[in-house]
């Protein structure tokens, strides 16, 4: 059975936009598509889980993972020690604020010295609300309701406007997830 690639399934978004034929199934299932990647790049929300790999050119006081949601057992550190070697970092701690995941050291722990060259730390996690695993219904649940909403104007955007300035209707929605520094 084929799975989501969005945050709406075709038939759902096919509902919305009061679409009866079949014609239209591959342009509105690219829609969704289009629609997941803009708000996964406007707001940082990840309809299907994946593995995703940030590199930093040094640790930061407090690093924030800066997609969502994360899986928080999933995520690994190494960085390029003063040596040239690759090393595995675990003695840190995740935890979520208003949505977003952070990584500290652990108590009593100090970030490790990183080689000072681009890209010398490494931060891999899963994130993604979809389990491409699961069954359709299990997937559909995993999306909340205003993403899922949000998606369907976005859709219903692109299909009826073919662009233009971007719904107010979203942003409404989903503005929240936005991170923003307190």
């Amino acid at each position: 059975m084929p799975g989501m690639d969005g945050p709406i399934t075709v038939a759902d978004a096919k509902l919305h936009l009061r679409v009866e034929t079949a014609d239209d199934n591959v342009a509105i299932a690219d829609l969704i598509r289009i629609a997941a990647r803009q708000i996964e790049t406007i707001y940082g929300l990840v309809a299907v889980r994946r593995e995703v790999a940030f590199n930093l050119d040094c640790f930061p006081r407090e690093l924030r993972i800066p997609l969502l949601p994360v899986i928080a057992d999933s995520i690994t550190i190494s960085y390029l020690d003063a040596a040239g070697e690759f090393q595995a970092f675990e003695n840190f701690r995740s935890f979520v604020r208003q949505d977003w995941t952070f990584v500290t050291p652990a108590i009593g722990a100090r970030w490790p010295t990183a080689a000072s060259v681009p890209g010398a730390i490494t931060v891999i996690a899963t994130v993604g609300h979809i389990d491409p695993d699961a069954t359709i219904e299990a997937q559909q649940d995993a999306v909340p309701h205003d993403v899922r909403q949000a998606t369907r104007y976005l859709v219903e955007h692109l299909y009826t406007r073919a662009g233009g300035p971007f719904p107010q209707s979203v942003d409404d929605l989903i503005d929240h997830y936005r991170y923003r520094r307190l």
